[in-house]
């Protein structure tokens, strides 16, 4: 695939066994990808600077338009609480992060169940459905459910 002329959007899935990096096009079309493995790091903030380094490796020189993070835990607009599978992960000021590596550009922040619930909801199995539940098995237990678009919180 050529390189692409349009700003891209970067995205990071940040889970406690790994860390998935993807840049993409605003239609929803992925170009490249690349994963790191969460035990790899001896901490938290070295997790998010190699995950940083591989999204920059992964937009080459195209210019980044928005950022999209999704993450374990609950997600609040300065950290992640719950997060207990990663040491440290309540700690960091993820969002300050991420608007200091990518200043001026809109960035969003979002539980990963949540996403995948609305992933699913949008072009996966429950795509007609109106009403839709998620269940996530991986490091940890979680459940997002909701309808038309919207993921309840509680």
């Amino acid at each position: 695939m050529g390189p692409m002329s349009e700003p891209l959007i970067l995205a990071f899935d940040f889970g406690g066994t790994k860390c998935a990096v993807g840049v993409g096009d605003a239609a929803g079309r992925l170009h490249r990808e690349g994963e790191l493995r969460t035990a790899d790091f001896g901490t938290a903030g070295a997790l998010v600077e190699a995950a940083l380094a591989l999204g920059d490796r992964l937009a080459r020189t195209q210019p980044v338009a928005a950022v999209g993070v999704a993450t374990m835990g609950i997600t609040g607009p300065d950290r992640v609480a719950l997060a207990p599978n990663v040491p440290g992960w309540e700690t960091l000021a993820l969002p300050g992060r991420f608007a200091e590596r990518y200043p001026g550009k809109p960035a969003v922040f979002v539980n990963d169940v949540k996403a995948g619930w609305q992933a699913e909801m949008r072009w996966g199995a429950l795509a007609a459905c109106e009403y839709g539940g998620y269940l996530n098995l991986g490091t940890g237990v979680a459940l997002a459910f909701g309808a038309q678009g919207r993921a309840w919180t509680g």
